[in-house]
């Protein structure tokens, strides 16, 4: 049985995603029973470089080329397996080739969609370019064309596929109340635990922060941490820090009145990030769109106190963390009032319990995607 394992998506990136984790953790565990599927004009991760079978494709990632010159591809191949969620074309592959997929979670779906976390993105731009994309996407919304375009390829891909992976059961439940298709062929695996060194090597010396990672993207709700944060401050007038990792755009940090007790990192090395879980008073995890969540799992590893919004996926997940509304800046300041409820050996249980399953779902990945 031959197997194409697509990796083309987590080309061309200087930092590293979820996605791009995902992919090569579950790759690694097959990648002598797998050819990986690359692109030729695109940076390529070293691993992947050093051990896998490569197959190069010429063209321009996600463009109807590559669709096209995978579809002749695929004649060659009994399954091809995609890391992650087919939104924006539809996939045909050869009668004799399954597809199989992820679906991390349908945030896409919703985002094309006015609804209450559109909002927040207009402060994140800068330039004239990315403002005139902002009120092109502002008047898809309002039409429904893009969200109409993604659902119409994604519904066609599920239908197609022989199966689908979810990264959660919360995901699963998500995928079957929104589309019409075989609950059978929806298979839950949960992410798996990216590797780490530790904080050693770390040359930070921050103590006394609440933290908050990942806020390059508005969907990770930064700037109701940062109410948050401010709330907190008012009420309690205490000398403690916001740690913010992300590349998070300054005059957002200046929205804060206590913008001189905010450190706004960049993206910071697997060995910094792990410092900066450990010695955290708390992490706020304030996002607006879930499939999985990972960064809570990787701050209670270290016993760290986790609050986090309410979405199904996390209270699925973590059970003793404290949760908010991630639209209400006063319920989040009150779970940071309120960390003397968090215990530090139910945040370590909860990591023992999750690794586990983080662990035995790289073994299912394997059987599902190879038997």
């Amino acid at each position: 049985m031959k197997i194409l394992y697509d990796m083309t998506y987590t080309q061309g990136s200087k930092f590293f995603s979820g996605l791009y984790e995902y992919g090569k953790k579950n790759l690694e565990n097959k990648i002598n029973d797998v050819d990986v599927l690359v692109l030729k004009d695109y940076s390529l991760d070293e691993y992947v470089k050093d051990n896998a079978k490569l197959v190069y494709i010429d063209a321009k990632k996600d463009s109807n080329d590559f669709y096209k010159k995978l579809y002749k591809l695929s004649f060659n191949y009994n399954i091809i397996y995609f890391p992650y969620q087919l939104t924006t074309h539809k996939v045909k592959l050869a009668k004799t080739c399954k597809m199989y997929f992820t679906i991390h979670d349908l945030a896409q779906l919703d985002l094309s969609l006015l609804n209450k976390s559109n909002k927040f993105e207009k402060y994140y731009l800068s330039g004239f370019k990315s403002r005139f994309k902002y009120m092109c996407k502002s008047f898809l919304r309002l039409t429904h064309i893009w969200h109409h375009k993604l659902y119409k390829c994604l519904s066609y891909n599920i239908n197609k596929a022989s199966k689908i992976i979810a990264v959660s059961n919360s995901t699963k439940k998500d995928i079957l109340a929104k589309f019409n298709t075989l609950e059978e062929k929806i298979y839950v695996c949960y992410s798996p635990l990216k590797f780490s060194n530790g904080p050693e090597g770390s040359n930070l010396t921050l103590k006394n922060y609440f933290l908050f990672v990942s806020a390059s993207r508005y969907t990770k709700n930064a700037i109701n941490a940062i109410k948050a944060f401010d709330l907190y401050k008012d009420d309690t007038q205490k000398d403690v820090k916001l740690v913010i990792t992300g590349n998070l755009p300054d005059k957002i940090v200046d929205m804060s009145k206590y913008s001189g007790s905010i450190i706004n990192l960049s993206y910071v090395s697997n060995n910094d990030l792990e410092y900066l879980y450990k010695n955290a008073n708390c992490l706020i995890f304030s996002s607006f769109y879930e499939g999985f969540g990972m960064p809570p799992l990787e701050a209670m590893k270290y016993g760290t106190k986790v609050v986090c919004s309410n979405l199904p996926c996390l209270t699925e997940l973590y059970e003793h963390a404290l949760f908010f509304d991630p639209y209400n800046p006063r319920q989040i300041k009150a779970t940071l009032l309120n960390l003397h409820r968090i215990h530090t050996e139910d945040m370590l249980r909860d990591y023992e319990n999750l690794k586990d399953k983080c662990e035995e779902a790289l073994i299912l990945h394997k059987d599902i995607i190879l038997k």
